[in-house]
């Protein structure tokens, strides 16, 4: 695993970027061992700090044994490695309709990275076809984003916020239109904050 680890922070250099997102594992033969999980991200973070980068942790929906945010959190914490953060996804946290108080309580300058994407309404849905296919702009779909912003706002978090936006719709939209969409979406949404 290390030296794939290498290849892609190798890339990312030659590339010119510093943060590399890790998703939670979602093959079937993959362990549920959080201290094991907990000591591949502290090497990895290791490995990054070498190049003078940083690594984040993000919790997928449908991942094996990490799929919650909170969960994604304690490892973080057990790894306890300055160059390792929390990644937050609002499709992640929302579809799986978790609680936002613990998020709101996470401190802002261990989360490395925000994205935000809406979608239709998911219960009953295969939560990764939804997400592939069916992502939205912010306010264009069903989820509770502010409510997200909201609990997001009490970190303090003042990093970079992202959208990740998969949508069968949008492939077919011009690139600049979908872009300025997205702007609009995004600045509605920052501009409704308190």
């Amino acid at each position: 695993m290390l030296e794939e680890a290498r290849r892609q922070l190798d890339t990312l250099a030659d590339l010119g970027g510093d943060f590399l997102l890790a998703c939670s594992n979602t093959r079937e033969e993959t362990e549920n061992d959080r201290g094991r999980a907990a000591d591949s991200l502290r090497d990895l973070a290791e490995l990054a700090t070498e190049r003078e980068m940083r690594v984040g942790f993000e919790a997928l929906a449908w991942g094996r044994h990490v799929f919650d945010y909170r969960e994604a959190w304690r490892v973080v914490q057990q790894a306890d490695h300055p160059a390792l953060s929390l990644v937050l996804d609002s499709y992640h946290v929302l579809a799986r309709e978790l609680e936002l108080e613990t998020l709101a309580s996470i401190p802002g300058d261990r989360i490395g990275l925000v994205q935000l994407a809406d979608s239709p309404w998911p219960r009953g849905q295969d939560l990764q076809a939804l997400s592939r296919h069916r992502r939205a702009f912010p306010g264009d779909g069903e989820l509770p984003i502010e409510r997200f912003m909201e609990a997001l706002g009490r970190t303090g978090y003042a990093g970079p916020l992202s959208l990740e936006i998969f949508s069968d719709a949008l492939t077919v939209m011009p690139t600049g239109m979908a872009a300025l969409q997205g702007k609009h979406a995004l600045d509605s949404l920052l501009a409704s904050q308190p």
